[in-house]
């Protein structure tokens, strides 16, 4: 049938147009729809139907409308589920939760810029929505154990709540308490630390706690003691050896300045 329809286009469509010149695409376009039209308004032999009344009549009415995104392929990847019930994806390291009963199974990521599906042999056990927005952990309540569920819903503490409370006191506390939080397996065993480092905040007032968290900085694996000592001790009033200025070169006869070279 295929073939067929192509013998038809070049009779009813190609060969009445072929000696006409058109100036541009469109015109050529234009011209070959005229062609289009008239071939599917042609009765068929014997029959009081076209194509075009059989379409409307059975085809039509099936149509969906086309979607409003372009189709995106699926990126596939095997990874194996962390101890904290986290796969992590390659394209921008975001975390992304499964049930934690598959901790230690490899399974298959399929992914694109707005979904996450994870399978384990052939079922799916999570999945997830993408944005630009989303943040670096991404977690559904239902994969967690029982005793977290607890603890979550009695502190109503979350990854995202603390990061927003530390974020509003500065970067470098914003970066300590994303790596108290995440300093061990499971992030919600830290959630009291990082509340109480937030709070500091409170006691000795954000300027001095963003200080000391800028101290930290270059420790990987800061901790709330860490961050008390340093406020304590008064240590986030000392100056940064890292923001020490550059002692200026002396003046001497063969350093050449700029007007040298012109």
């Amino acid at each position: 049938m295929v073939e067929r329809s192509v013998n038809i286009v070049y009779q009813q469509v190609y060969a009445p147009i072929r000696r006409e010149i058109c100036g541009s695409l469109e015109e050529l376009n234009t011209t070959i729809r005229k062609q289009l039209e008239m071939l599917n308004r042609k009765l068929y032999k014997g029959s009081n139907e076209s194509r075009m009344d059989i379409f409307i009549r059975a085809e039509q009415s099936s149509l969906k409308p086309l979607p409003e995104r372009h189709f995106e392929l699926l990126k596939a990847k095997r990874v194996k589920v962390q101890r904290n019930y986290y796969i992590q994806l390659p394209d921008n390291k975001h975390y992304y939760s499964v049930p934690y009963k598959y901790v230690g199974k490899e399974v298959e990521v399929y992914f694109n810029s707005l979904l996450v599906e994870v399978y384990h042999k052939h079922e799916r056990i999570a999945v997830h929505t993408r944005s630009s927005t989303e943040p670096l952990y991404n977690r559904i309540k239902e994969h967690m154990p029982k005793n977290h569920q607890t603890m979550v819903e009695q502190r109503g503490w979350t990854v995202e709540e603390l990061m927003r409370k530390a974020s509003h006191i500065g970067i470098y506390t914003a970066q300590v308490a994303e790596r108290i939080v995440h300093s061990s397996i499971y992030p919600e065993q830290n959630f009291k630390a990082c509340n109480a480092m937030i709070l500091l905040g409170k006691k000795y007032s954000k300027e001095r706690l963003e200080a000391a968290c800028e101290h930290a900085a270059v420790v990987q694996r800061p901790t709330l003691n860490l961050i008390r000592t340093i406020l304590k001790t008064g240590q986030d009033k000392a100056p940064l050896l890292f923001e020490q200025d550059d002692e200026k070169l002396p003046t001497h006869e063969n350093v050449r300045g700029s007007s040298y070279y012109q």
